[in-house]
């Protein structure tokens, strides 16, 4: 599984649809690390995908810092090439392209995709409609053609899907929703006996008391309690 938390994109990366885009494949690429992305040398930090007007259009370096910054696994010159004709045909068709033309033919194994923290996307209205769109038109995509299969989707949000979707292209109404709902006492207690914790039972009330039942809080605090 590739694991891509949407944290670590920039605010430059959310400036719009295109640069969002970009952002999303060159990130599946590096944090893949898809051996046959291998180029022998580091290409300059900005890759101008058009000329002009000095625009958001073009990938900066910088906003994978994030990353293990291992530049050899990404092939900028496919990335320019795949966005040749955005003008043309629109971001998301690049992307796709892309993923279909670049990246799902080197798998030796199906793909699957973590797109975590999503909620940074509703943000922005026409970045959110683009990408979710794409994610609907991938998942459709699948149905018929065996190269789409290769991937897996999935789409992990904390808050409510509060924007306006096209439900004919939201991806939030196909595939299995699993809500994960707070932890109970009798699940927190069982959480501690699985990290090897000894906690009376007034502390387990009283983290209870104090962060609730939120998996994440109850999951990080008890991985910080573990720690020699």
């Amino acid at each position: 599984m590739v694991p891509l938390s949407f944290q670590l994109a920039s605010q430059r990366s959310l400036t719009n649809s295109d640069t969002f885009l970009q952002w999303f494949c060159a990130s599946v690429s590096l944090e893949g690390g898809v051996p046959n992305l291998l180029i022998t040398s580091v290409r300059p930090p900005v890759v101008p995908l058009t000329k002009g007007d000095g625009d958001s259009r073009g990938l900066v370096a910088t906003d994978l810092k994030h990353y293990r910054l291992e530049l050899g696994l990404l092939d900028l010159d496919q990335l320019a090439k795949h966005w040749q004709l955005a003008d043309l045909i629109g971001s998301n068709q690049c992307c796709k392209a892309y993923f279909e033309q670049y990246l799902l033919p080197h798998l030796s194994a199906p793909l699957t995709l973590g797109l975590d923290e999503i909620d940074r996307v509703f943000v922005n209205l026409e970045i959110a409609d683009d990408f979710f769109s794409l994610l609907r038109a991938l998942h459709e995509e699948a149905k018929r053609r065996e190269i789409w299969k290769n991937i897996r989707l999935i789409v992990v949000h904390s808050t409510e899907v509060y924007i306006p979707l096209d439900v004919n292209k939201s991806p939030f109404n196909v595939g299995l929703p699993i809500e994960l709902s707070e932890f109970t006492l009798p699940q927190i207690e069982e959480l501690v006996r699985r990290h090897r914790l000894v906690l009376p039972a007034e502390s387990i009330q009283s983290l209870m008391a104090l962060i609730g039942g939120y998996p994440f809080l109850v999951r990080l605090t008890l991985y910080a309690i573990a720690q020699p």
